[in-house]
């Protein structure tokens, strides 16, 4: 790994660190800071995530917040948490002084070669230190590789709350 991944998992671990002193159901994510192999990030054609964590360096496209398109928020890369792959949480280091969002999910929604979405039950915003459920959401992988994670205020998905699109350069890094 060079000094930049390096450094990279070391914030992760930080920022983990941090929010599993007020959050403690997060607090094992920081295992994403663990030396990683380099490896595809599903297991199947059905586009599930095999068990472990996972990070990908890169950068973040678009940024919807407080009812408005926001300047790209999220740090370099991102990380999914995958214990239960079944519902994985997306976790996305902001570069505001150390915060990150957390889109939990409670599902898989649909799965195919090349894209998989899981519907997000709720987010956690580390930087505010709160948790707010949404009445619809998902995040949906690409190959790409690439996430986007989207929350909306009404069932209809006519009005979104929040959402980060990230754009990979490089390949999934995988631990067990």
């Amino acid at each position: 790994m060079h000094m930049n991944q390096n450094r990279g998992m070391q914030i992760i671990k930080d920022r983990q660190m941090s929010v599993s002193k007020g959050f403690r159901r997060y607090g094992t994510i920081a295992v994403i800071t663990t030396a990683c192999a380099a490896g595809p990030a599903v297991a199947d054609n059905s586009g599930m995530l095999a068990a472990g964590h996972y990070r990908v360096e890169g950068a973040c496209s678009q940024t919807f917040y407080l009812g408005a398109k926001a300047r790209p928020q999220c740090d370099h890369y991102l990380g999914i948490s995958a214990d239960d792959p079944a519902r994985p949480i997306f976790i996305f280091p902001l570069t505001d002084g150390g915060g990150a969002w957390f889109f939990v999910t409670t599902g898989q929604h649909a799965g195919s070669s090349g894209r998989t979405s899981y519907t997000v039950g709720k987010v956690y915003d580390k930087a505010l230190n709160a948790e707010f459920a949404y009445p619809a959401g998902e995040c949906e992988m690409t190959a790409g590789p690439g996430v986007r994670c989207t929350v909306w205020k009404d069932e209809s998905r006519s009005t979104p709350a929040r959402e980060l699109i990230f754009t990979g350069t490089g390949n999934w890094m995988r631990t067990r």
